[in-house]
């Protein structure tokens, strides 16, 4: 084996490790054991079709206590004798790349929940802008039939003024009988007039007590979509983070599993020309 393909044995290894992360010290352990047992058969048929056999054989791995390194010890003579103890081996291999299978089936499916978070939240904010859209559209309209109010209003108060100065005239001159007639005749109209202006003035205030009402609610709604959008936003920076860095992680997990899957193929094929 050559310097490069150790290298690529160690990076395949840490790749490895890092998606198993999750699992505890003794499942990292077993997965080191296996490696490395898997990785010294390899050397040992590269050896024997070379025609370089030797009785003895060392690995310096990581793994050891506090992270230091460790030695391991490989008899490529044992080996021959015990060919039953590489069946197991690469039963344990295949076992593994199924491992990272399973695992890579859950990366897409953490994928797929992100996705559909995202498109879930996005329809949140479109119907929370489309309430916000009904109050605006609500409020302008208070706002103009209070104005269409105080406008009548103002009008009914000049016309109750002019009918009020034309009392004081009549009531200035000699008194008459039809003078008399049309005091009354004022008079009832005088407080009709007051009966629809107090009326009015009432309504105007029921609107006004509306119109604020309607304007907190929009206030408090404009607030809570802002917010809403910031959180949104953060969570779809996220999410697309973290979609962006599975995504990675399972293009990486495929490429180590297609690449186990060759290699077992090599190997099973090398042990059924040997046996």
């Amino acid at each position: 084996m050559t310097d490069q393909d150790g290298c690529y044995e160690a990076r395949v290894f840490d790749s490895v490790v890092r998606s198993r992360q999750r699992e505890d010290s003794t499942s990292e352990q077993n997965a080191q054991e296996e490696f490395d047992q898997w990785l010294w058969v390899a050397y040992q048929e590269e050896y024997e079709a070379s025609g370089e056999v030797s009785d003895c054989m060392y690995h310096h791995a990581k793994g050891g206590l506090h992270g230091a390194g460790r030695v391991r010890m490989f008899l490529p003579a044992l080996n021959k004798v015990l060919c039953s103890n590489r069946v197991s081996q690469m039963t344990k291999t295949y076992n593994d790349i199924e491992a990272v299978t399973r695992l890579l089936e859950e990366k897409e499916k953490d994928i797929e929940l992100t996705a559909r978070i995202g498109k879930e939240l996005l329809g949140h904010n479109q119907k929370l802008e489309a309430n916000v859209a009904s109050l605006e559209g609500e409020l302008r309209a208070a706002n103009e039939k209070i104005t269409q109010l105080t406008h009548e209003l103002t009008k009914k108060t000049e016309l109750i003024q002019i009918l009020t100065n034309d009392v004081d005239d009549s009531g200035s001159e000699p008194g008459t009988p039809a003078g008399t007639v049309n005091w009354d005749v004022l008079q009832r109209r005088l407080l009709r007039l007051e009966e629809e202006n107090k009326s009015l003035r009432s309504e105007a205030t029921q609107l006004s007590q509306a119109t604020e009402e309607c304007e907190a609610a929009e206030a408090r709604l404009v607030a809570e979509l802002a917010a809403q959008l910031a959180l949104t936003r953060t969570d779809l920076s996220g999410i697309s983070l973290d979609a962006d860095r599975q995504r990675e992680e399972a293009l990486t997990t495929r490429a180590l599993a297609d690449h186990l899957q060759e290699r077992l193929g090599n190997a099973e094929a090398k042990i059924a020309v040997v046996t």
